[in-house]
């Protein structure tokens, strides 16, 4: 026994078999099976007579009467070593580490006040030149001194901010959120218009003085080592060229990502936001432009250096062809979804007729359902899911054939059925948003209830960090967790015992891109801060859906 707390009505401790408890006349030991997180216990303090904290050589565990809890990683501790803790009289825990002391209180805020906590934190730390992407600290967990660099994926976080906005403003009318999204529109219109190749948009694009010149390390010899570990690596030189007017650089080859963030952008943007035939002109204009392009190029995006970059491709050759199998049910739901998202802004019917070739001369509507990879693991990437979910959005809302609609159903149904035990509260609004009436009687043997799916996503919410610095964490040594076991699966993934991934307060990532089942994962290392749309694009979705109620 190395860990005793008691009180006038509850005695607990903490020994090698787990932590016990006795109340009530009734003694009741807690294992990894009844979800103790870790043991190997080194004190323990009472808070109530229902609420207990056990300190352990890796973090914190607590019991509030119905569910444990763990605090662990420089998220919540100086260092996981916790030698003597001790509650005060506002319900703070005071945390005595190797590292020095640490304390986690307790906060009342409303999920109205949260988004607004998030909210000030993107204008002060995470916008450049309209993007909105994270930035990062130039000392451990410092926000006092913050600078933001470009990413592979400015264009999609940012598009994924600026849908928060959109649906922001349908609900509250608040002229700052029609400001944020005008603000996207416009930096989603420059990274097409740097290019200088009609409807080709950037990944990112800094100033032409950008120091350190992101091209010094991109040269023809890191093209050559990168390929012979990745012999689908692109070369092309340079990764950075510059503008036509000679003011930036922007990043080249393009991903099927940014489209994916770009589309859904603009539809929410158009439907809820562009009030005036200016601002649905300029929206057509952009939607069409990259539309163009990819239609005119066989549905591929080509680069500047007139050849196609390597992951923006929906063509028929790919999809329906060996090479690209893994990508079939993904892409051609992509695909469908831009060209209902551009005919639904544009009203031309020409890109409903190009959708009606490829569903009956390539079968594109049949590769849908599939959705993302799920097998074999090494072909599954986790950010798949998200491109999927905003995909789906567009597709489902605009789609006007109720044939086609059914098969979109079950392919967001399927999807969902394996995704959902994220709890990921974009996923799982999406899906509430657009769910079928009926399911087949298999699914609705198998898939989640739709109350519960919600109220794990509202959790979710609840339970976002509001610090979304990125730091090391681990879990895989938890008691309470079920090691992946799947033929070819990487080591250190797991899952609940109730198969649903860790709580999002427990884990490391706090982007919807992310794996949620990775349970040892380095996430910036307190140098890097996260932007909020992770929590305000699945909030105010969800308002906008009415899956939640405004304060």
């Amino acid at each position: 026994m190395t860990a005793l707390a008691g009180s006038a009505n509850a005695f607990w401790f903490g020994c090698a078999n787990g932590a016990g408890r006795h109340t009530n006349g009734l003694w009741q030991l807690f294992t990894g099976l009844e979800g103790l997180p870790y043991d190997h216990f080194t004190c323990a303090e009472m808070v109530q007579d229902s609420v207990i904290w056990f300190g352990t050589e890796r973090g914190a565990v607590r019991f509030d009467g119905q569910r444990w809890t763990y605090r662990a990683s420089r998220r919540w501790l100086p260092n996981d070593k916790v030698n003597d803790l001790s509650a005060d009289a506002d319900g703070a825990i005071w945390f005595a580490t190797d590292n020095g002391v640490g304390r986690i209180r307790p906060m009342v805020m409303s999920l109205a006040d949260k988004a607004d906590y998030y909210e000030k934190a993107v204008a002060e730390r995470h916008t450049r030149m309209g993007f909105v992407v994270r930035c990062r600290l130039r000392r451990e967990g410092d926000l006092r001194h913050t600078w933001i660099n470009h990413t592979d994926n400015d264009g999609l976080y940012t598009a994924m901010y600026g849908a928060s906005q959109a649906f922001r403003y349908s609900v509250s009318r608040r002229p700052e959120a029609k400001r944020q999204a005008d603000r996207v529109l416009q930096a989603l219109k420059q990274l097409t218009d740097v290019t200088g190749l009609p409807g080709f948009p950037a990944r990112s694009m800094v100033p032409d003085d950008w120091d350190p010149d992101p091209n010094l390390s991109l040269t023809p010899e890191y093209n050559r080592r990168m390929q012979a570990a990745d012999p689908l690596w692109k070369q092309i030189v340079p990764r950075w060229p510059k503008s036509a007017d000679g003011k930036y650089l922007w990043k080249c080859d393009t991903s099927s990502d940014e489209l994916c963030g770009h589309y859904f952008f603009y539809g929410v943007y158009f439907d809820l936001v562009a009030e005036t035939e200016e601002d649905r002109a300029l929206v057509s204009s952009q939607v069409r432009s990259i539309t163009d392009h990819i239609i005119a190029n066989g549905f591929r995006l080509i680069d500047h250096d007139g050849l196609p970059t390597r992951w923006a491709n929906w063509s028929p050759e790919y999809v329906n062809g060996v090479d690209g199998w893994a990508d079939r049910g993904l892409q051609s739901m992509e695909l469908l979804s831009f060209l209902t998202v551009a005919w639904h802004i544009t009203g031309d019917e020409r890109y409903l007729q190009i959708k009606k070739q490829l569903c009956e001369q390539h079968d594109y509507h049949i590769n849908a359902i599939l959705g993302p990879a799920v097998f074999p693991p090494n072909l599954v990437v986790p950010w798949d899911n998200n491109l999927a979910f905003l995909s789906y959005y567009g597709l489902l809302k605009y789609e006007q054939d109720p044939a086609l609609l059914k098969l979109w159903q079950a392919g967001i149904e399927r999807n969902w059925l394996f995704a959902s035990g994220q709890n990921d509260p974009f996923f799982t609004f999406v899906y509430l948003a657009f769910k079928p009436e009926e399911s087949s009687p298999l699914l609705e043997a198998t898939l989640p209830d739709l109350e519960q799916a919600r109220a794990k996503a509202v959790q979710t919410l609840q339970r976002m960090p509001l610090s979304l610095l990125g730091w090391e964490m681990k879990n895989s040594h938890r008691l309470d967790v079920v090691q992946d076991t799947t033929p070819g699966q990487k080591a250190g993934y797991g899952r609940q015992r109730s198969g649903d991934a860790l709580p999002i307060d427990e884990r490391c990532h706090i982007r919807i891109n992310s794996d949620h089942f990775n349970l040892d994962h380095e996430q910036g290392g307190g140098f890097t801060e996260y932007e909020g749309t992770v929590y305000l694009l699945p909030y105010y979705l969800a308002l906008h859906h009415r899956w939640l109620v405004s304060r």
